[in-house]
């Protein structure tokens, strides 16, 4: 699982919580206290929210994350690329593609869900 699929999942789990409660989306500007359950539904969980604004920074979290794509991290044995650099070409022989990288944007999204059983560690900071 990649670092943007795992944030969309849990943008959606925000939704869906966002979502259980229609009438408070009405775009009021109180907060209503809550009582919601844990991701593992055995203790409930006390929450002040205002549903309408959970959702708009959902479609943030959205946005952030298109804006960031991953990139790809390759490694390039020195003698090529040296040997690229000296003659101004752009493109190298690739050795091995180590896996995305994600921009710092990105990963700062992750870390209220660190304690989800599918958060990656090399994730953090």
């Amino acid at each position: 699982m990649t670092l943007s699929e795992f944030l969309e999942a849990r943008i959606a789990e925000d939704e869906a919580v966002a979502n259980r409660y229609p009438d408070l989306n009405s775009g009021s500007d109180h907060w209503e206290l809550l009582v919601d359950f844990d991701r593992d539904y055995s203790e409930p969980t006390a929450i002040a929210i205002e549903p309408a604004r959970v959702l708009a920074e959902c479609e943030a979290k959205r946005r952030i994350v298109a804006l960031h794509p991953p990139r790809w991290a390759v490694v390039y044995r020195d003698s090529e690329r040296l040997l690229a650099m000296a003659f101004d070409q752009e493109s190298v022989k690739v050795e091995a593609a180590s896996g995305p990288v994600y921009d710092p944007e990105v990963r700062v999204l992750a870390l209220p869900y660190a304690d989800h059983p599918d958060y990656d560690e090399e994730w953090a900071l």
